[in-house]
């Protein structure tokens, strides 16, 4: 079975915490071999306590690999893991290194981004300056990376598009929740 369908069920995976995931990639090499490990090899780690670990086995077993991924393919999203190298490199320099995400679109390279974050409630002054910084970063070529949230946020994606650059929104409540509802058709058009 392809390599893939083990990082999706990683990802979905819920019985782990999201902050031990990549020590026990680190440990385990892969999420095949996560899927594959016996309790004492899951217990020998160091990661998890023996309730998780019995937990995490009895889900594991009723989890359709194929069946999970097939239906995953028909959603218009993607994915990608600490495991593939699409994921950005940049992200596996911080703290709390996630093991992975979900996206819509296409990833641009992350070789040249800048992250706009601000208030929600901003001045007339604050839209037109986030909006003005993310036309001029998008037209040289840099990626604007915000929350998509209401004020500073918005305006830094919309000034980015404005200037011809790419944008990332990075969404707190998933891919497929669109907040604030307002903002659905600069949701997408960054998609």
């Amino acid at each position: 079975m392809n390599e893939i369908v083990y990082q999706h069920w990683f990802l979905t995976n819920e019985d782990i915490s999201y902050g031990k995931k990549v020590k026990l990639l680190d440990y385990f090499y892969d999420s095949y071999n996560i899927f594959f490990a016996d309790k004492a090899q899951l217990l020998n780690s160091g990661l998890l306590d023996e309730k998780t670990v019995d937990l995490f086995i009895s889900n594991r077993s009723k989890y359709d690999l194929a069946k999970e991924y097939e239906k995953f393919t028909h959603s218009p999203f993607s994915f990608t893991t600490v495991e593939d190298n699409t994921f950005p490199d940049k992200l596996k320099n911080i703290y709390d290194t996630p093991y992975g995400f979900y996206y819509t679109g296409k990833l641009p390279s992350f070789e040249r981004c800048v992250s706009i974050v601000g208030a929600r409630r901003c001045s007339a002054y604050g839209k037109k300056m986030s909006f003005e910084l993310g036309k001029i970063l998008g037209a040289a070529g840099f990626t604007v990376i915000s929350g998509m949230a209401r004020g500073v946020d918005s305006y830094s994606h919309k000034g980015c598009i404005e200037g011809g650059g790419k944008t990332v929104a990075v969404l707190g409540c998933g891919c497929d929740v669109i907040y604030p509802p307002e903002n659905h058709l600069l949701y997408e058009e960054i998609t």
